[in-house]
């Protein structure tokens, strides 16, 4: 899983929970209304609705745009494994994932994914999987592995 992260810029002047880092994807929602109230709320942050069956999220200076391709004729698919997040208020975002129900289901060496732990390589994180199977990783900032 940790092979595709990939570097990430930080923006320092965030000093709150919302998300200030994030691998560009398009998660591939059925319902697009219902997938950015998800995002919404797991990130802290209202997003905009774009033309063409779009909401964008702007997080530290990359967008994660949330897609209905359905609308475009084309069958949705999770995006690819494991977006990482860094975010200043790893427990506050956890909560909200919690009130979600999206906390990942599997284990991460040994570990419950959706727990938030330490991980071997340094970081403090827990995984969520959303109702799309759309798999992320949130990462205390400050013990990123990078």
């Amino acid at each position: 899983m940790h092979s595709f992260r990939k570097q990430l810029q930080r923006k320092k002047e965030n000093d709150d929970d919302r998300c200030s880092e994030v691998v560009p994807c398009d998660d591939r929602g059925r319902d697009l209304d219902e997938a950015a109230s998800f995002y919404a709320k797991l990130f802290g942050i209202e997003g905009k609705r774009h033309p063409g069956a779009r909401h964008y999220f702007d997080c530290g200076g990359v967008i994660l745009a949330v897609l209905e391709p359905t609308q475009g004729g084309l069958t949705p698919t999770p995006g690819p494994q494991s977006l990482y997040f860094a975010v200043t208020d790893l427990d506050a975002v956890h909560e909200r994932a919690k009130e979600l129900d999206a906390l990942a289901p599997y284990k991460v060496h040994g570990v419950a994914a959706g727990t938030i732990t330490k991980r071997p390589w340094g970081e403090r994180s827990f995984y969520v999987v959303d109702k799309w199977g759309n798999d992320l990783c949130f990462v205390e900032d400050g013990t990123l592995y990078t």
